[in-house]
């Protein structure tokens, strides 16, 4: 996991604002630098409105097993606040997750915390991977991205 694939958004938000603002400065007219500049800005807005603020559990293999025994659909999410990935899918799964948070344990792990790397490798996933486990514990399947039809399928998928 390289330095830039885990900060690009920041990286690029970043970049964006500074050429803008050395775009403004050094161009005569000043339009494209502003424009650049309000860009950057907006994407670094965005990012602060679509972190996940979500907090990693203190051991997330010991919490996902535990939640695997609980008779209840389990979904684990690995994301990282400061991918272009994550963060571009966060609108459009927003919605499932709000729908069906108190039918199935919901986990978020930060893929970049330091008690998750174990389960990463465990699950052989990745940043933006979405495990889908039934009522049983079962592992249903491993995806990019989660729909409100997937939770709906598993939470009324009989054990």
């Amino acid at each position: 996991m390289s330095f830039i694939n885990r900060f690009s958004y920041l990286i690029i938000s970043l970049a964006l604002v500074i050429l803008g603002t050395v775009a403004a400065i050094l161009l005569p007219s000043g339009a494209i630098g502003a424009a650049t500049f309000l860009l950057g800005a907006a994407l670094l807005v965005y990012w602060v409105a679509a972190r996940r603020g979500a907090r990693t559990p203190v051991n997330p293999g010991k919490r996902i097993r535990r939640a695997r025994t609980s008779e209840r659909p389990v979904v684990v999410h690995f994301y990282h606040d400061l991918t272009i990935g994550c963060l571009l899918q966060r609108p459009f799964t927003a919605k499932a997750e709000r729908e069906y948070k108190g039918r199935c344990d919901i986990i978020y792990v930060d893929a970049y915390h330091r008690d998750a790397e174990p389960v990463l490798a465990e699950y052989e996933a990745e940043v933006g991977d979405w495990l889908l486990f039934d009522a049983a514990g079962n592992l249903v399947e491993k995806a990019g991205s989660v729909s409100v039809a997937k939770l709906e399928t598993l939470v009324h998928k009989p054990l």
